[in-house]
């Protein structure tokens, strides 16, 4: 098990296969919503705070798995990013055009993707996911980011005031630059 600070807000934890088996019961998937699952995500949180400082300073943290090529799973554990099943957009932030591209080269090659539009706003470059059922899988796509937010209003926000440069399938045309 390897722990990974990413920015002040992340933690990444890579599992070996073996690791993961041995915490979830099986590798060869995890779901967040299972019961036994949520007790290993939690003892796994309670294991990063005491041993990496990682404090959450809010009352919630998302957590995102994504399966690495060890066969085993990398976590990711975000502070005060509450993504609620209501919240129709995901807004991911960056500082610049090229970690956009490498964010969307990362969720194009572990196969997340979903409709999407990439703007500029007050210098900075803002990629907005559309939903799938309540759901995003963007995997990678935390390491990139320089924020990341569930908000309607942020999105309206950002189509507002900000200068739309793909409308329509940003993550598949910006994998492809």
């Amino acid at each position: 098990m390897t722990y990974l600070r990413l920015k002040n807000d992340r933690l990444r934890i890579s599992l070996t296969r073996y690791e993961t088996e041995q915490i979830f019961g099986s590798a060869d998937g995890i779901d967040k919503s299972d019961p036994r699952a949520q007790i290993a995500l939690k003892m796994l949180l309670k294991r990063a705070i005491r041993l990496n400082n990682f404090k959450p300073n809010c009352n919630s943290v998302w957590v995102e798995i994504a399966k690495n090529l060890s066969g085993g799973y990398d976590i990711y554990f975000i502070k005060g990013r509450s993504v609620g099943e209501d919240a129709p957009m995901l807004i991911l932030e960056f500082k610049s055009c090229s970690d956009a591209i490498e964010a969307s080269k990362a969720i194009k090659a572990l196969g997340g993707s979903r409709k999407s539009s990439f703007y500029r706003i007050f210098g900075r470059y803002r990629i907005i996911v559309s939903a799938e059922n309540g759901i995003w899988d963007l995997p990678g796509a935390v390491e990139f980011a320089d924020s990341i937010s569930a908000s309607t209003i942020a999105a309206a926000s950002t189509r507002e005031h900000g200068k739309e440069i793909i409308n329509t399938n940003a993550i598949e045309i910006l994998a492809e630059l």
